[in-house]
């Protein structure tokens, strides 16, 4: 898992066109005035999810994984509890491979994503998103995952 800053966000083209092209759409796009929803950027290839939500307890948040996309984690409005933890060493709970997402057992280590801060997570990072930052106390969020497919 990374975590930066989005100004910082060229540091990490190299990691290929797909993206270099989701982070300048985070850098350039009013994020706050789209639509909740699935918005194409390349197709499959390439999208963005925007979601608004309240943020819930840790009862309600799952650890979980993908294995076709990398997510670039970016919350737009609010503040999350974002927790990591490696899948190696988790135990796989569920898997629900048509949706690509692998539910897991296991601790994880929360850092707050607030700000101009991003979370880049790939197939061996396993995440929890969606988390209040203060228990029991949900906060109204707005939040942009940039999906992209992995060859």
């Amino acid at each position: 898992m990374i975590i930066d800053i989005l100004k910082n966000a060229h540091l990490y083209y190299g990691l290929g066109a797909r993206f270099e092209q989701g982070f300048k759409y985070l850098k350039e796009t009013d994020l706050a005035a789209m639509t909740p929803g699935k918005h194409l950027i390349d197709g499959d290839n390439l999208f963005i999810l925007i979601k608004h939500y309240n943020s819930f307890p840790v009862e309600e948040c799952k650890l979980e994984n993908h294995r076709k996309y990398a997510d670039i984690q970016y919350v737009v409005k609010g503040r999350e509890w974002f927790c990591f933890a490696p899948v190696e060493g988790l135990k796989l709970k569920e898997s629900v491979p048509e949706n690509d997402v692998y539910y897991f057992d296991g601790p994880c280590e929360p850092i707050t994503l607030t700000g101009d801060l991003f979370a880049l997570v790939l197939p061996d990072d396993a995440h929890m998103p969606e988390r209040a930052v203060e228990d029991n106390k949900s906060e109204p969020i707005v939040k942009a995952v940039v999906k992209v497919k992995l060859d």
